[in-house]
């Protein structure tokens, strides 16, 4: 079985998504990061944390699903008010 890394997945899972808080991230492309620069791994970060979409892959702009189904595209700017929406004190992301 071949593993999962960013060679064969290019997005990250929102590990918290939960149908009952439809502003919670459920999954978006990859590039998501607290530091512009690209992160694989399981992290977290806060509800009031730093998002971004890191350099390299879509600068400055990323897509994501939320829990209601809908999916955005959106700059680092949107993307940092879907965090904070999620109504999460802390979101866990799970990034290849």
């Amino acid at each position: 079985m071949e593993s999962v890394n960013s060679s064969n997945l290019s997005y990250f899972v929102g590990l918290d998504a939960d149908a009952s808080r439809p502003q919670t991230i459920l999954s978006g492309d990859r590039a998501i990061s607290t530091n512009g620069n690209l992160m694989p791994g399981v992290w977290q970060v806060a509800g009031d944390g730093v998002v971004v979409w890191a350099k390299g892959i879509h600068p400055g702009v990323g897509s994501s699903i939320l829990s209601d189904g809908s999916a955005q595209q959106t700059t680092s700017g949107a993307l940092q008010l879907q965090l904070q929406r999620s109504g999460l004190e802390v979101n866990r992301f799970a990034v290849p």
